[in-house]
Order: C-alpha cells, then structure tokens, then sequence
C-alpha cells in the first residue's frame, strides 16, 4: 500500500515537471543503486501513467474486504 503512493508522488512530480515544458517528448533518468533508469514521457504516456498511479490504492483498498475466495469451478 505504502509503494502505491510513492508511485503517486513521483507520477506527480513527474507531471509537475512535464506542464513546466512543452508538449513534446521528455526524457527522464533516474540513478538508484548503481542502476540507471531511462523513461520517455509524451502527453499520452503521462495520462497513462496518472490512470495506473491513481488506480493502483482504489484496487488495493478495494482487496483489503475480501477475506473468503468462492470456488472458480465444480
């Protein structure tokens, strides 16, 4: 649950910096670990990515009420 919303905050900060700029293609690199992570963002990838990032909590607050599983077959 705690990892969704990070993923909100960064896909925020992400979209702060993408309406500081215009509307072509932005590249964003981020160092962790001795990793190197590289990511494009157009207008349409960044409205997927604020559509996956606003989902992710509703899905996981949605599972937190299931506690019993009915059978999927005979």
């Amino acid at each position: 649950m705690t990892s969704s919303f990070l993923v909100i905050l960064f896909t925020f900060l992400l979209w702060i910096q993408f309406l500081n700029f215009d509307a072509s293609l932005h590249l964003y690199s981020l160092e962790l670990f001795g990793l190197s992570w590289s990511l494009g963002v157009d207008g349409l990838v960044m409205a997927f990515l604020l559509l996956i990032a606003l989902l992710m909590p509703i899905c996981f607050l949605s599972i937190q009420g299931v506690s019993e599983r009915e059978k999927e077959y005979s």
